[in-house]
């Protein structure tokens, strides 16, 4: 029988998997992407699969001492990975909707692009990745179509590295995994990617 971690790896690997294979689910998920920004991909990944709805989510400690709210009795937490420790491991965070509010609690605030940050995201787009528009949302679009492409090269680069140290046998093609590259590279991909490989 898988432990609960093993569990939730195969939970993030067909969340993964499905999300690329029709676009209203990869719209759901950049959706639940863009309120939890502050998480890396896999951790955005595994609330995505478990809580498609959440809007803020922190550790017990920090909504008991930070925001000064309680999590409520029964509330399910939702599992994340750890893999500092060099193994998988889980630990849960939970949304704002599972906290109650005390004395002095604390609202999270939930970032949005309003009206009055068109302009400085604007600039800030134009100055980071030169990419000036007239609107916002076409410089989004030209900003992740270009840090696809990094990403892309980044994982053709950990594969050529690991080839050249001799850590993937040398063939014509070979479908690496992106999740054995991540300790060393910091990609959190957890897809299957087929790249073309000369000898």
């Amino acid at each position: 029988m898988p432990s609960k971690t093993e569990e939730y790896l195969a939970l993030a690997q067909r969340t993964a998997n499905g999300l690329t294979r029709y676009w209203e689910s990869w719209t759901d998920y950049l959706t639940t992407a863009s309120r939890l920004y502050k998480y890396p991909f896999a951790d955005q990944l595994m609330i995505y699969a478990q809580r498609p709805d959440a809007t803020a989510c922190a550790e017990f400690d920090i909504w008991r001492n930070r925001m000064n709210r309680y999590v409520r009795r029964g509330a399910k937490g939702i599992a994340l990975l750890d893999e500092s420790s060099g193994f998988p491991r889980l630990h849960y965070v939970f949304d704002v909707s599972d906290t109650g509010v005390r004395r002095n609690s604390r609202d999270p605030e939930v970032w949005q692009l309003g009206p009055d940050l068109v302009q400085p995201v604007s600039e800030m787009l134009a100055a980071t990745y030169g990419i000036s528009g007239e609107r916002v949302s076409q410089q989004l679009k030209t900003t992740a179509h270009i840090k696809q492409k990094r990403n892309i090269l980044t994982c053709q680069f950990a594969v050529e590295n690991h080839l050249s140290l001799g850590k993937i046998d040398k063939v014509k093609k070979k479908s690496v995994s992106i999740l054995t590259l991540r300790k060393e590279y910091g990609i959190v991909i957890k897809h299957r990617i087929n790249f073309h490989l000369s000898a």
